[in-house]
């Protein structure tokens, strides 16, 4: 007798653009087969997270009522929350409701946290309940993002009569590939002469076959906690993963895309402002990554993600990885021992840059690594963290 599990998807989603965004294209890619329907022996619960005046847009498409066929739909409004938190708590406390308002046993639920613009691949969430009767407890990942304008006009066309968007992992990736927002393009080691700031993630570009990662950044994709916990200081993604999943033997990472994949997508000008003409020296990364990395963060970046579009058994691949190692290694060696706190992280409350302008223009917060380099390379350091820091996650 298959094992039937528990699914609680979480949605936080507000406003037109968005919502459109989701029930248009992400939805459909809900209803292919091998994602949702395949659940039906399990108890699938999606929690909209949303004003109350968005329930009204959010029911009126008709992927609502696909999305309805195949698993129990409640709302819980964010109005309060909408009035009260700061702009970038407010994905993260949305969040802390959808688990805060399931009554039942947290350690038999499989949560899933859902973005309103990442598409699913068709067997998705085949792929979930087979992690979930496998007994993984968390599973994290990483996504490359893609050009909204572009990709979306090309998807639209792939929805079929009955609403789905049924595409495969390998033909998703090429998808993406074909195309690559700007921040992703800015991030590819081995390509790119631009560089992001945000310091999050690293690409190597392998032939005509796909992107080889090293992830500083990842998110819980599902997670089922060991306790009941509702209320954390800090991100889902920083805090809320090591109280709820303490051991890392319970995590497991995505690392090939045939397993599991799913497609971001964003407006061609969304961090435009992030990325600059020139790349980045180790050391310079270093210094950025140092800013914002927990212990998991660095963690995460020893393991290798492959996106791909068929097969990755070649020396091309081979290449990719032994640069993707010197590269991480190499930022190791700038890094300081002490790692950043998830819970109460500086990116969570007051800005690194607001702490800066409040001492001395900075004097006092460089980090305690870059103390015994020269004063003029501190200095460098702190002029390029002022004009470019970036205040939240």
């Amino acid at each position: 007798m298959t094992q039937s599990h528990t699914f609680d998807f979480l949605l936080p989603v507000w406003g037109d653009r968005h919502i459109d965004a989701f029930m248009g294209f992400v939805a459909p890619s809900l209803l292919a087969p091998g994602n949702l329907p395949a659940l039906s022996g399990d108890d699938v619960t999606i929690l909209f997270l949303t004003r109350r005046q968005d329930r009204d847009r959010i029911q009126y498409w008709d992927s609502f009522a696909g999305l309805s066929r195949v698993a129990d739909i409640r709302f819980l409004d964010i109005d309060a929350l909408m009035a009260t938190e700061q702009r970038r708590h407010l994905l993260h406390r949305c969040y802390q409701l959808g688990f805060k308002s399931e009554e039942r046993d947290h350690t038999g639920v499989n949560f899933i946290l859902l973005n309103a613009d990442v598409i699913f691949a068709q067997d998705n969430c085949l792929f979930l309940q087979r992690m979930a009767s496998e007994g993984v407890r968390c599973l994290m990942e990483a996504v490359f993002r893609a050009n909204a304008l572009t990709l979306l006009g090309e998807l639209v066309g792939r929805i079929d009569k009955e609403g789905r968007l049924c595409i495969g992992t390998n033909e998703l990736v090429r998808i993406g590939l074909n195309h690559l927002h700007s921040a992703t393009q800015s991030s590819i080691w081995n390509e790119t002469k631009r560089a992001n700031l945000l310091a999050n993630r690293l690409y190597w570009r392998v032939v005509d076959e796909g992107l080889l990662a090293r992830n500083y950044l990842m998110h819980p994709l599902m997670i089922r906690p060991g306790k009941r916990i509702e209320y954390f200081e800090g991100f889902v993604d920083y805090a809320y993963v090591p109280i709820a999943c303490p051991s890392p033997r319970d995590w497991r990472i995505i690392t090939d895309s045939h397993q599991f994949f799913r497609l971001e997508f964003a407006h061609p000008s969304q961090e435009t402002h992030l990325t600059v003409d020139r790349g980045f020296s180790p050391e310079e990364f270093a210094g950025r990554l140092a800013l914002w990395t927990t212990r998991e963060h660095r963690a995460f970046a020893k393991t290798t993600t492959r996106y791909h579009t068929g097969t990755c058994s070649g020396e091309a691949w081979e290449a990719a990885e032994g640069e993707a190692e010197a590269v991480v290694q190499a930022l190791e060696q700038y890094l300081p021992q002490e790692p950043q706190p998830a819970l109460n992280h500086p990116f969570w409350g007051k800005s690194n840059l607001d702490k800066m302008k409040k001492k001395d223009a900075g004097r006092r917060f460089f980090p305690v690594f870059m103390v015994k380099r020269s004063l003029a390379k501190c200095r460098s350091f702190l002029l390029r963290a002022l004009i470019h820091m970036k205040r939240y996650h």
